[in-house]
């Protein structure tokens, strides 16, 4: 089931997990970054979800503050108990997240199916 929460990212529920697709190459601007954190805030807090599986899969560049936006995102899961894996993140926007050491921070899988098994193995923190 897919549905679309705002102009910037769609979420597809694929078993107990919400998988995340940005629909924008960049965000950019002060406005798409609060927009994005506020909707995926929502998510989790006001939706429940617990699992998610953030797929960066044609994104090009995030706006700095974004990358704060994502750490409270996975404040409010690890919170909530759940868990947060990042996929499909092109080797330019990876570079940005080992110069910010948030490599050190969030977990990386190379696609979707991978993120999602990851989720559901016994050892997954």
């Amino acid at each position: 089931m897919t549905e679309e929460p705002g102009r910037y990212f769609t979420v597809e529920t694929v078993g107990d997990v919400a998988v995340v697709r940005f629909l924008e190459p960049k965000i950019v601007s002060e406005e798409a970054t609060q927009e994005v954190g506020e909707q995926l805030y929502r998510l989790v807090e006001g939706e429940g979800r617990t699992r998610l599986v953030l797929d960066f899969t044609g994104v090009q560049f995030l706006f700095s503050p974004a990358l704060g936006k994502l750490i409270n995102l996975k404040k409010k899961v690890a919170k909530a108990g759940g868990q947060m894996k990042f996929c499909s993140v092109a080797e330019h926007l990876a570079e940005t997240f080992r110069i910010t050491r948030l490599d050190r921070v969030f977990e990386f899988e190379p696609d979707v199916a991978s993120a999602i098994e990851a989720i559901h193995r016994p050892d997954a923190t």
